[in-house]
């Protein structure tokens, strides 16, 4: 090692380092006071709990299962498919966004459920340790002092996007992490250092969450070119091999992560996440750009979707300061400016979260550089000549005074933290007695001070703010491990039931952790919230208007008669006994009791008998085509008749089974047909549903003129006189619905609910077109479930001003009466013998006749099927389930389910690790030379 070296390496020995962890351990203390005194955990209430603490628990559990069959007398199974994601769904590429490649979820492994809490919170710390540490490393690479690199890291790893995001979801402190690391890599191979440590770290970073990766490879990309061209500017060639260099190793970082990144990436191109409706302005408003200035110096998101880029204020000023008086790396305040004019194009945002819809998380890469300017200025600060004084003095004030304007023209409440370089000016600057060159050295003191003084000052702000993000949105200690384990599935658990069945759940806005709860308790649902979901369910409860908010948010199929059926739904749980929310032919089963966070609760458990089982039999069929061309309410009858298919596929799975099958079709004997009380005959499809009169009776807070309602308050309410009859399932249907809220921000969420006879329908959302969740949805189908009364009178209830716009608002009674024989005779040529094993279903089914088998399983590539031993083409069956076609007779079914693409990526990953090890051993060689 060079003197120069030893030089540069000498301030960052262990001395260093136990003053970064001490460090690290104050600001974080005393940041986190307001969770120690009101007894709360870092689980979030929202996401949190049931999504991020659900899977962290989860995948503890597998990784522990996963090493006991490496046990003598064990068999190993990688298990892939899981009954109890959503509908079923994929292991891997469902759990990879939350970490299931994550070193740092990988902590789980050692915190049974009973301490999972522990657990789940101290890897939290951790990733903002590490994303400290790793910026330390970058920075000392970059030559920046041993006291800007200090304060630096610590404003990084509890800046806003740490404080606000990664709090709420854990996973995504690995950006922090990997970003400085992989551009520290980056940065030795443009040197013509070793390359293996960039490689390491892009494999890290791509296989432990595939989302921030991209965001993470897009600002390394950025990071390359400027950098680049700093080095090689003078030779064009040099650039160009120096690209092609960091460019092969890219590809081989990430090839060696493709067991996990390949699987995921293709599962989220096949997803149904996106906004497919969304549209976006290339500007923001005037009030957002407003909002913008004083959202550097706050941990408050005042600009954007998921904007968090605050920072200690004294960093920000440090990041200006080097800007305005062009000190620090050039190429760190061309990339800070240009990533500065991102900032004010949604467009980029748009782009940087994978063109789903405009989101300002890639901003962490704003906070890296901002801190790092600061780490390599910080000294500068002190040494300021007058003029320069004077003009980051001018700007500190102008600034103060800009975002007191702002916060009073906006309402926000004014940024404390605005003031934080003004009173940096007034005491540390003027105080030349801080060059000294003495050992131990105010200016370290003093930068350490306000730095940690700005963080705890936004820290306690923020969580004292009420609001969506505020400490009381957090769980208590224990909370959120008693809501998993202590509601819904304080009924469900004690099921005895060795049939295969789903569990229908109340739609309720306090159902958020209902949603996903099966996923630790190990039962099937018909509801699912992650963040990867197969795009055929998506599109299924689409074609059917079977959800309520996000097209990816599903809590349930609304207690619809018709299709809860076909999910196998044997069981409905609610809360509190919310009678209203209880589907036609369910009966009351059992009720369980239990505390949750000192008060009593009790679940009630119905069961029907009109459930489908896992594989059941159609002996018709209708294209799909056809199908979409029929109302909501003739779409969920004809599933339970004939099954729904492509045409093609079907063609395709009859030639391979030998067997043929009728199509269906409708009677055409008006719209009202009798209602099926027999099997059907042939391949007639019969309907029972009816369109019935409704008139405006009454208004309250709107006004209804044609087709237009005009809401002027909150909870506007049109009543309509109609006479629905008694014993038939009531909905609500609303097609070509078009909202324009009344405050003409262009992002609002209308809520709608019908409701008749005291029985209320579940809240569906209306998403404006700029709205940040929008999946393009304008048609409605409200469920106001079964009366054994007549009704006389239905009200729908706005609850955002504004006004509405639609095509058609109708009221359809449905019959009910026909289901248990539809069920009986699709169930009469049934899979019997069923084993579920670890990814593997068998069973037998004995058909009189050619049949579809449909299973109650969503259609996934990586299910096979054989009969009889013999390999035999599924296809996709009623919008999102699976199927076949059968001969007549006795066959044994065998279906056994891999991750898609797993096998492939397994090849890649071993090519991509083998390639680092040669790399590794070459310039091992070549160091030894």
């Amino acid at each position: 090692m060079s003197r120069a070296s030893r030089r540069l390496d000498a301030p960052y020995g262990p001395a260093f380092w136990a003053k970064y962890v001490l460090f690290f351990c104050v600001v974080g203390l005393a940041s986190f006071i307001p969770f120690i005194a009101a007894g709360k955990s870092f689980i979030w209430s929202v996401d949190g709990a049931f999504q991020h603490y659900n899977a962290f628990i989860y995948i503890g559990c597998w990784i522990r299962q996963l090493v006991s069959g490496l046990l003598p007398g064990r068999s190993f199974a990688i298990p892939m498919w899981k009954w109890s994601i959503g509908y079923g769904g994929d292991v891997i590429t469902t759990l990879a966004y939350y970490g299931i490649a994550d070193p740092f979820t990988w902590i789980s492994a050692f915190f049974p459920v009973r301490y999972s809490e522990a657990g789940y919170e101290l890897s939290i710390l951790i990733r903002l340790f590490c994303a400290g540490a790793g910026f330390i490393i970058f920075a000392r690479l970059m030559g920046a002092r041993a006291r800007g690199a200090l304060c630096g890291a610590i404003a990084y790893a509890y800046c806003g996007f740490a404080m606000l995001m990664c709090l709420r979801h854990p996973f995504f402190a690995d950006a922090l992490v990997w970003l400085p690391l992989v551009l520290a890599g980056m940065e030795r191979v443009l040197r013509g250092g070793s390359p293996v440590p960039y490689m390491v770290t892009a494999t890290l970073a791509a296989a432990s969450n595939f989302y921030f990766f991209y965001m993470v490879a897009l600002l390394a990309i950025l990071y390359g070119l400027f950098r680049g061209w700093d080095l090689f500017r003078p030779s064009i060639r040099a650039l160009s091999l120096s690209a092609l260099r960091v460019l092969l190793y890219s590809v081989i970082g990430v090839l060696a992560a493709a067991i996990v990144f390949l699987p995921a990436a293709m599962a989220l191109l096949g997803s149904g996440r996106g906004g497919n409706g969304y549209e976006f302005s290339f500007f923001m408003t005037p009030g957002e750009y407003l909002s913008l200035l004083a959202s550097p110096v706050t941990y408050r998101q005042l600009y954007g979707p998921n904007f968090y880029n605050g920072v200690s204020p004294v960093v920000f000023f440090g990041a200006v300061s080097a800007l305005l008086t062009r000190r620090g790396d050039a190429w760190a305040r061309r990339l800070l400016i240009l990533e500065g004019i991102f900032l004010l194009l949604p467009a980029v945002s748009y782009a940087f979260n994978g063109l789903s819809y405009v989101s300002y998380r890639w901003t962490f890469g704003l906070v890296f550089l901002a801190c790092y300017l600061f780490a390599r200025t910080a000294d500068d600060l002190f040494d300021l000549d007058a003029r320069r004084e004077i003009l980051v003095s001018v700007f500190a004030c102008v600034y103060a005074v800009c975002c007191g304007i702002a916060s009073c023209w906006l309402d926000t409440g004014f940024p404390a933290g605005a003031l934080v370089p003004v009173v940096f000016l007034i005491v540390v600057l003027p105080s030349h007695k801080l060059r000294s060159t003495s050992k131990a050295s105010p200016r370290t003191a003093a930068l350490c001070v306000f730095t940690a003084a700005g963080i705890i000052l936004n820290s306690w702000v923020q969580l004292s703010v009420p609001g969506r993000y505020s400490l009381e949105r957090f769980m208590y200690d224990g909370q959120g491990r008693s809501e998993l384990y202590g509601r819904y599935f304080s009924a469900a658990s004690s099921i005895a039931d060795d049939d295969f069945y789903r569990v229908e759940t109340a739609d309720s806005p306090n159902s958020d952790v209902s949603t996903n709860f099966p996923l630790t308790s190990g039962l099937s649902s018909t509801a699912g919230y992650w963040s990867i979901m197969p795009g055929e369910n998506a599109g299924f409860m689409m074609d059917n208007s079977a959800y309520t908010s996000e097209i990816d948010r599903n809590r349930g199929l609304q207690s619809r008669s018709w299709l809860l059926p076909l999910a196998g739904a044997r069981y409905f749980v609610t809360w509190e006994n919310r009678r209203d929310a209880v589907p036609a032919g369910y009966r009351f089963a059992r009720s369980k009791s239990v505390r949750v966070m000192g008060n009593r609760r009790t679940a009630y458990l119905y069961r029907t008998d009109n459930a489908l089982p896992l594989g059941y039999t159609y002996s018709s069929f209708v294209d799909e085509s056809d199908w979409r061309k029929m109302s909501f309410a003739r779409r969920q009858q004809v599933m339970l008749q004939a099954a729904v298919v492509s045409s093609a596929d079907f063609k395709a799975a009859s030639e391979s089974a030998g067997a043929t099958l009728p199509e269906a079709s409708a009677a055409s004997s008006g719209t009202a047909l009798p209602e099926v009380s027999s099997a059907s005959s042939g391949t007639s499809l019969k309907f029972s549903d009816r369109t019935l009169s409704m008139t405006p009776l009454s208004t309250k807070g709107c006004e209804l003129s044609g087709n237009k309602i005009v809401a002027a308050k909150e909870n506007a309410e049109i009543t309509f006189a109609c006479s629905a009859p008694a014993g038939r399932e009531l909905c609500l249907q609303i097609l070509g619905l078009e909202f324009k809220a009344s405050s003409g921000l262009g992002d609002e969420i209308a809520g709608l609910r019908a409701s008749s006879g005291g029985l209320n329908s579940a809240m569906s959302k209306y998403y404006e077109s700029g709205a940040t969740y929008t999946s393009g949805r304008t048609d409605y189908f409200m469920n106001m479930f079964t009366s054994e009364r007549e009704r006389k009178r239905v009200t729908l209830r706005l609850d955002t001003p504004g006004t509405y716009t639609f095509r058609s608002m109708s009221l359809v009674s449905q019959g009910i009466s026909s289901i248990p024989e539809l069920v009986r005779q699709r169930s009469a040529a049934r899979l019997t013998n069923v084993r579920r094993g670890t990814n593997t279903v068998r069973g037998t089914v004995k058909a009189p006749a050619a049949r579809v088998l449909a299973f109650s399983i969503p259609y996934s590539e990586g299910w096979s099927l054989t009969i009889d031993g013999k390999p035999q083409r599924l296809i996709r069956v009623n919008g999102m389930y699976m199927g076949t076609v059968i001969p007549k007779g006795l066959h044994s079914v065998a279906l056994s389910y891999r991750t898609p693409y797993l096998v492939e990526g397994a090849l890649f990953s071993a090519d991509g690790i083998l390639l680092i090890i040669l790399t590794a051993v070459r310039w091992k060689r070549k160091r030894k030379a």
